[in-house]
């Protein structure tokens, strides 16, 4: 074990001097970011929602897409309040902006936890086109559920 710490390979970054091990098959040990920083020139979209939901059919949450710009969504964030029922935080693409066609974008099921997904998916808006972030219980009995959802748009 000592032969092979002393053939550990560091990644020093210049600027800050932080050092990162280069494992012995050349991976790195990494925690991918939960909030991506949006790119230079973008502006970003951070859009949450929390508070005691009571709903079988959901609480939403819209979202316009501004007109002519694109909007790539990053990452998708859920967490709820323990329920013997369980809950559900949804997003879905609204084109029409009506709630006449729903596309799932993404579905994390909580109960008693968090949890969040990538999502990387990108959207044109035309100023009617929407994101819909919906909390919502199996049973009727209130709980609270926190979703949330990261992006940018240019």
């Amino acid at each position: 074990m000592a032969r092979e710490e002393a053939r550990a390979r560091v990644i020093e970054d210049s600027e800050s001097g932080a050092n990162l091990r280069v494992n012995g098959d050349g991976s790195l040990n990494t925690i991918p970011l939960v909030n991506p920083p949006a790119p230079l020139n973008t502006t970003p979209v951070n859009i949450s929602a929390f508070g005691d939901v009571a709903s079988k059919t959901g609480v939403d949450t819209y979202y316009t897409i501004t007109n002519t710009k694109t909007l790539t969504i990053q990452s998708f964030v859920a967490g709820a309040e323990y329920d013997s029922s369980g809950s559900v935080v949804e997003m879905f693409y609204d084109p029409n902006g009506d709630l006449s066609v729903l596309t799932r974008i993404s579905t994390i099921f909580v109960n008693g936890q968090s949890d969040n997904t990538p999502v990387q998916q990108t959207f044109t808006g035309d100023g009617t086109r929407r994101v819909i972030l919906r909390r919502r219980g199996y049973g009727a009995n209130g709980r609270e559920i926190f979703g949330q959802w990261f992006g940018y748009e240019e």
